[in-house]
């Protein structure tokens, strides 16, 4: 449980291969050890990107086009996922609203930087930064609210499905069920946003922002499980999946669980293991939803289909008029039958009457997205306070709704979002790798890379909203990266409204995270030499 498949897990490292191959030479085990410097220096790096967006609107606030280029900092090895990462981010761009002209370049250069690799939402943060703080000044320019220029451009129902301009490597990308604009105005009314630059506290200018966000989700291929029963009727679930920390397995029981009629704590979930199932993929790119539990999904109804039909072999009944309850087989009407899963499981293995050759009673199942993403919706509002004289910023409160589709367990799924919300807030406030002009490392400790610690993390509000999606037969979306994409520009907007109420200095915004507190009384600074600038100038 190492917390992701993702970055620097996703890719052998030659000091993994060094070590167990002098293992096998020496006969002993053999330990390496890294110190933090070292991690920091040749682990993979991630969100190394600018970009030069620029969108076109009309008076009415409607997107016409955007052109941009993204420059993406892959260092000083391409690997794989600093590529798709690049690809990642340019099929976001868009985000989720209708613009009908596209033009869009993507430049990865190599650098004598550590190389980048994925981290949590892989590229769409990135992509979502500039054209949500582009959408606020558009805003501000028309005379609108930040909420009616999204909502006159958002992806609506009606538009659906929608197929966005920009390419998504090989998966077919569209937007084939949702409510945008529901989302929206849940979150504009769920919060209490508003565009008042109110007082905070002594020199504190505190004013809301938000932010919407798609998260892609489900994507390479296939996954696979099977299901197995014992004698004592105890359920086995195998899948191709590995435990990264995100709950697969309390999920996992509970699909199967619920299909076979049997208390969760009775089914137990082995996942990674190669000896016993051979064919998965494995937990990356928020996959353990749509992909993995689809796969279970699949394999536990297949094994409830025979699990009646040989029961109502033993009943002499017809298996459409039998159910399964709490591990029992019961007639249509509720009437118990007095045969359990263990039972039938005992009758289906060698010896037994219902025996056909197979070993176990099992059933296996193989779920391919056949190269269709499923995309999970966030809007997020936040209300930041600003300290005039010192450039601080401190979060006073932040607000979710999120579109998961079905939720597989509560608990999981807002752990997961809340989770990247901190994390989210933490890339956009505090962290930064920073290298000097010879690309020396120069924040290798955590004395000088700052992370988010649970102390600093404001409480978050969440809500869900449910809409089913057509991509997968649980109607489920994925929720591993979700949390942190729209963060960074939801903050953003929050602290250029509340350091230039009016809107008027565009030449200077706010545009580049961390928004370290000398970054921000810099931009406070030009507000006010801009706003005290002798008219035409």
């Amino acid at each position: 449980d190492v917390g992701g498949g993702f970055g620097s897990k996703s890719r052998p490292y030659v000091e993994e291969v060094v070590v167990s191959h002098a293992s096998r030479v020496l006969g002993r085990p053999v330990k390496w050890i890294e110190d933090r410097f070292e991690h920091f220096q040749a682990t993979t790096h991630s969100r190394a990107t600018e970009t030069d967006l620029e969108i076109g609107y009309d008076r009415d606030g409607r997107l016409l086009a955007m052109k941009g280029r993204l420059t993406v900092d892959i260092g000083a090895y391409a690997f794989t996922s600093g590529i798709i990462t690049a690809m990642v981010a340019s099929g976001h761009c868009a985000g989720p609203y209708k613009i009908p002209n596209v033009s869009l370049e993507v430049i990865c250069v190599g650098t004598n930087k550590t190389p980048l690799a994925t981290y949590r939402g892989a590229g769409q943060p990135e992509a979502t930064f500039p054209l949500e703080a582009l959408l606020d000044m558009a805003a501000r320019d028309l005379g609108l609210s930040a909420v009616e220029v999204r909502a006159r451009n958002l992806v609506t129902p009606a538009d659906m499905p929608y197929a966005p301009h920009i390419p998504y490597g090989g998966a077919r990308c569209r937007f084939e069920s949702g409510d945008f604009p529901a989302l929206l105005h849940r979150a504009a009314a769920g919060s209490g946003y508003n565009e008042t630059v109110e007082t905070a506290g002594p020199h504190e200018r505190a004013a809301w922002g938000l932010a919407c966000g798609i998260e892609s989700t489900g994507f390479v291929g296939f996954e696979s499980a099977e299901v197995r029963i014992d004698g004592a009727g105890n359920i086995t679930v195998l899948s191709g999946m590995s435990s990264q920390g995100q709950g697969q397995a309390t999920a996992y029981a509970g699909v199967c669980a619920e299909i076979l009629g049997i208390d969760a704590d009775r089914v137990t979930v082995r996942m990674g293991d190669t000896g016993l199932l051979p064919f998965g993929r494995g937990a990356f790119a928020s996959r353990g939803a749509v992909v993995g539990a689809n796969a279970v999904a699949g394999a536990a109804q297949r094994l409830r289909e025979k699990v009646l039909g040989h029961a109502g072999v033993l009943l002499q009944e017809n298996p459409g008029s039998l159910s399964l309850n709490a591990g029992e087989i019961v007639r249509a009407d509720g009437e118990r039958t007095g045969q359990h899963l263990g039972d039938i499981a005992r009758a289906a293995a060698p010896g037994g009457p219902l025996y056909d050759g197979d070993p176990a009673l099992s059933s296996h199942f193989v779920f391919d997205t056949e190269g269709t993403l499923t995309f999970a919706l966030a809007v997020h509002a936040t209300k930041v306070a600003v300290d005039m004289q010192t450039g601080r910023c401190r979060i006073l409160d932040y607000f979710i709704v999120h579109d998961a589709g079905r939720l597989l367990d509560r608990a999981i799924v807002d752990g997961q979002i809340v989770g990247g919300a901190v994390d989210g807030i933490g890339g956009a406030m505090l962290s930064e790798l920073v290298y000097d002009g010879d690309g020396q490392l120069l924040t290798g400790t955590l004395a000088d890379y700052a992370v988010i610690a649970a102390p600093d993390a404001p409480p978050v509000r969440l809500e869900h909203l449910h809409t089913v999606p057509t991509t997968n037969p649980l109607g489920v979306r994925g929720v591993g990266e979700g949390g942190v994409i729209p963060v960074a520009p939801a903050i953003m907007n929050a602290v250029s409204r509340a350091i230039d109420p009016a809107g008027k200095s565009h030449a200077a915004p706010l545009c580049r995270i961390p928004l370290r507190p000398e970054a921000v009384l810099r931009a406070i600074r030009r507000v006010r030499s801009s706003q005290s600038a002798p008219r035409g100038q």
